[in-house]
């Protein structure tokens, strides 16, 4: 027999759902069947399965510890296991709450129960793309362990709501339980946070522009490539920018993204003949005085919010730019 609590992580889904992210070797009959013979109980009593989890609710199971074992996998990694290293600490200047992990500093640009936000430093993955990889969500499970806020019963991880490409940094809006993580991913598509971007471009565009067109795919190259027409399946995009300021054949510009496609601002830029500093794969010049090109997700803008999303009402979270970025516009200038 065993007791599961709901925590504030786990709490919002349906039991049914929670039942089969627990037991992920377990077919639904099994677990339907299970709940029908009150093998399986929420707060003691019987339950169908679509009841909504509560924090504080307990899920009772009355199996073996072996059938409970064989149902839940025996491979199951626990969230519990950091794969990473990672110390919290303080700017003695700033007073700035940061990640060290390896080379890389990230700071914790806002925080509340249900989400946190990270300025992500150019070089890490957003998402795992192979096996080992150690990217911006094994960063976030690891310090959530770290303080506390999550354990090794939790089954629904946190995870990231504003994916960015690896050589991107800046501002990362992250969930850091499933509301969190669902107030956050809905306010995104629908449009209720604005997101800008600074970057460099080669050549001096107009002083302001909206951009539209439709992005096609190149999965085999991992790149993809704007028309200005729609003949398939290609995904319409949106992008606005202002030059901040120019120098003699570069400009520093704010991006404003409206739609949120794979390399939507690198290829629609270098589309309309003003490619990222540094980003050879759309077309720039190479630099040797450039790691990686020149894009930072500078800021998010919220509007009015209530409930989960309150905290950030009508604020805006911002990453400086990096070092790199800002040593570049001092030897343009």
């Amino acid at each position: 027999m065993k007791d599961i609590v709901i925590s504030a992580n786990e709490e919002g889904q349906r039991l049914d759902k929670f039942l089969k992210k627990y037991f992920k070797e377990a077919g639904s009959g099994f677990l339907y069947k299970m709940l029908r013979k009150k093998n399986i109980v929420l707060n003691k009593n019987k339950a169908a399965g679509n009841e909504k989890l509560n924090a504080g609710d307990i899920i009772s199971i009355f199996m073996s510890d072996e059938t409970i074992s064989k149902f839940r996998g025996e491979e199951k990694k626990h969230i519990s296991e950091p794969q990473i290293k990672i110390d919290i600490k303080t700017d003695g200047y700033t007073n700035q709450k940061y990640i060290k992990y390896n080379s890389y500093r990230i700071d914790i640009l806002y925080e509340d129960e249900y989400i946190i936000f990270f300025n992500k430093p150019a070089g890490i993955l957003s998402q795992k793309a192979k096996k080992d990889d150690i990217s911006m969500v094994e960063i976030l499970e690891c310090y959530l362990l770290k303080t506390g806020q999550i354990s090794g019963e939790n089954i629904q991880k946190p995870g990231i709501c504003s994916r960015l490409d690896r050589n991107t940094g800046g501002v990362m809006a992250c969930g850091k339980n499933l509301k969190g993580l669902q107030a956050l991913t809905e306010a995104i598509k629908e449009r209720r946070v604005s997101k800008y971007y600074r970057c460099i471009v080669e050549g001096i565009p107009e002083s302001e522009s909206i951009l539209s067109g439709y992005l096609i795919k190149d999965i085999d190259n991992n790149k993809v490539y704007i028309s200005d027409d729609k003949y398939q399946n290609e995904k319409y995009i949106r992008t606005e920018f202002k030059v901040i300021d120019t120098y003699d054949d570069k400009a520093l510009l704010e991006v404003k993204l409206i739609t949120g496609r794979t390399h939507q601002i690198r290829a629609h830029l270098a589309y309309k003949g003003f490619p990222i500093a540094g980003d050879v794969k759309y077309g720039a010049a190479a630099d040797s005085r450039l790691k990686h090109y020149l894009l930072h997700a500078y800021k998010v803008r919220f509007g009015k919010e209530e409930g989960i999303l309150s905290g950030v009402s009508e604020k805006t979270v911002m990453a400086p730019l990096p070092e790199e970025f800002e040593k570049y516009l001092q030897y343009i200038r």
